[in-house]
């Protein structure tokens, strides 16, 4: 039997690929397990797959390996933290939290738990699953071999696939740019908001959307402010897919200021759907797709007149890089 770990996804975006995986096992014939946050039961996911919900802490994680320590001939732990203990079978473990490998964080409990159970318990995982380079490097400073890392790019095309994109007419005052991100502070949502004030000065009709959740409260009290100033900014707050590719469809370009991400799904989404990028002149950007434009992210005045540019220049059409290899993943997990 294969387990796949999900014990520990809890969030929209994981709760999508995990959905996703879920799915193409389905088609597959050998004997899997899917293990699942207990908090996501009321999600109906699928009847044809074996699924076990177990709480997300490290004590109900810890009993139910011990329990089925014999049981399986390969795991896939799908949130960066592995077994408890080793195993005798060959354990995968995918990777994509890059602050947990980022030292000037913020200190927060949270984030000193999982770092803690990450160095705990790495060693108990055989492989590592990224899906990036960049994320190899930053991994393989972790590893005296890099022969650990598996580069493995991975995502669901299908929302994107009968994609129609409506072309618009262009009013040179009035933009719609969209941010489709959560709201953790290496998102840099403050520089972009602060650009997009300025911008706003000469654009006075233009609007920046984004997706901050309710718990971001210090950011979202930052937007009121700015929207009382007349500043059009707009916050979707967490949005299903039907919603997210209604706002890709309504925008006229796609901005990524993050100053760091494991793989950018954004980006991936907004270069399928052949809206215009204008982001972070970051290598995480440039291994993923060839963005319509660049700025430097820790500057105001860069995004501010990437903005500007943008906003009277006929971009080029962005170009996706990588491609999803799901199915390698599948082998791997199948081959031991």
């Amino acid at each position: 039997m294969i387990l796949f770990d999900a014990i520990y996804i809890n969030s929209k975006g994981g709760i999508n690929l995990l959905k996703y995986f879920l799915k193409e096992s389905e088609k597959k014939s050998f004997d899997v397990l899917f293990a699942i946050d207990s908090r996501l039961e009321s999600i109906v996911f699928s009847s044809k797959i074996d699924i076990i919900y177990i709480k997300p802490n490290i004590f109900s994680r810890h009993i139910f390996y011990l329990k089925n320590k014999n049981k399986f001939r390969s795991v896939f732990c799908f949130a960066n933290i592995p077994p408890t203990f080793s195993m005798k079978c060959s354990v995968y473990t995918y990777f994509q939290n890059v602050n947990l490998l980022n030292v000037k964080n913020e200190f927060n409990l949270n984030s000193f738990l999982k770092n803690f159970f990450y160095y705990l318990f790495s060693k108990n995982s055989d492989y590592w699953i990224v899906q990036t380079n960049t994320t190899a490097k930053l991994l393989s400073k972790r590893f005296e071999s890099s022969k650990k890392i598996k580069i493995i790019p991975f995502f669901n095309p299908n929302p994107f696939l009968n994609y129609n994109n409506v072309s618009k007419n262009k009013n040179i005052s009035m933009f719609r740019f969209f941010y489709p991100s959560s709201g953790e502070p290496h998102k840099n949502h403050l520089n972009l908001i602060s650009a997009f004030k300025n911008f706003s000065f000469s654009n006075p009709n233009s609007t920046l959307v984004l997706t901050i959740g309710h718990k971001y409260k210090k950011l979202i009290y930052q937007i009121e402010t700015l929207k009382k100033e007349g500043v059009k900014i707009i916050n979707k707050g967490m949005l299903n897919n039907k919603n997210l590719l209604k706002e890709f469809q309504l925008s006229d370009f796609i901005i990524f200021p993050s100053l760091r991400e494991s793989f950018g799904l954004g980006l991936i989404e907004a270069a399928l759907i052949k809206k215009p990028i204008i982001a972070s002149d970051l290598d995480y950007v440039h291994e993923i797709v060839d963005p319509s434009m660049t700025f430097n992210p820790h500057s105001i005045k860069s995004i501010e007149e990437a903005m500007k540019k943008c906003s009277y220049t006929d971009l080029e059409l962005p170009k996706l890089k990588v491609k999803n290899n799901i199915e390698q993943i599948f082998e791997l997990l199948n081959y031991e």
